[in-house]
């Protein structure tokens, strides 16, 4: 008699964590970046810095009925997108607000009541889960003590690439950048609501913009975390052949 495979075997932990490892670690709600439109008001960069939540978008297949018989098929002909959000901390020169206030007056303008152009006011956004890269907590690493050269000989070292001889530091941002592991870029977007702000004099919290994104459709690209693990071995490399040279 053949014996048939327990479907209900529990995974044991080194299956588990052997899984985690190959894939590069496990993915972090608070690893992401957002990359919006200058719309040339020079707050790209802090837009970036100020986003506090933001989401990947949904997408739904529609489908219809398709009857054969007693039984019933869905049949895909289209696609549809829901909204994304995305909130950011207020500052007291209201730059997130003054920054979507602006895009919005692209798509409608609040004092001629005019609208623009669909070309003119939609942008593209990406959306970006990262990883950290090598898991050093500086951005040069010590290699070895270039204070035991003398100074007339410190100075004329090179820097072999990231290896900075006459420092003797690792420069880790030459190599290790946070890796991206999943993009997506909203397609044609722009803001269609922005939530009102509460006030109030309990609490003394920090205050935050919630806007809504519509969008024509999104794209994806994945990113390859274990080809990343071989960065961090090469640099772990370069490391140690830095203390070798002296």
């Amino acid at each position: 008699m053949a014996i048939r495979e327990n479907r209900h075997k529990s995974i044991g932990i080194d299956a588990f964590l052997g899984e985690v490892s190959s894939g590069g670690g496990l993915a972090q709600t608070s690893m992401y970046r957002v990359q919006l439109p200058s719309l040339g008001l020079g707050l790209a960069q802090s837009m970036l810095v100020l986003c506090s939540k933001c989401e990947f978008p949904m997408r739904q297949i529609t489908t219809f009925p398709s009857r054969s018989g007693v039984d019933v098929d869905k049949v895909a002909y289209g696609y549809a997108v829901g909204d994304t959000g995305l909130s950011f901390y207020l500052l007291n020169d209201y730059s997130a607000k003054e920054y979507f206030e602006t895009w919005q007056n692209l798509a409608l303008n609040q004092e001629t009541l005019e609208a623009g152009y669909h070309a003119e006011y939609t942008k593209n956004v990406v959306i970006q889960q990262l990883r950290k890269g090598v898991g050093f907590p500086i951005a040069k690493k010590k290699v070895f003590d270039a204070g035991k050269i003398p100074s007339s000989i410190r100075g004329r070292l090179p820097r072999l690439g990231p290896l900075d001889l006459a420092q003797g530091q690792f420069d880790l941002n030459a190599i290790s950048k946070d890796d991206v592991v999943y993009e997506c870029t909203l397609i044609n977007a722009f803001p269609t609501s922005m939530t009102a702000i509460p006030m109030s004099t309990a609490g003394g919290g920090l205050m935050e913009v919630s806007v809504q994104l519509s969008f024509t459709n999104w794209k994806s690209e994945f990113g390859n975390p274990r080809t990343s693990q071989l960065k961090e071995g090469l640099v772990g490399g370069l490391i140690q052949a830095g203390r070798s040279i002296l």
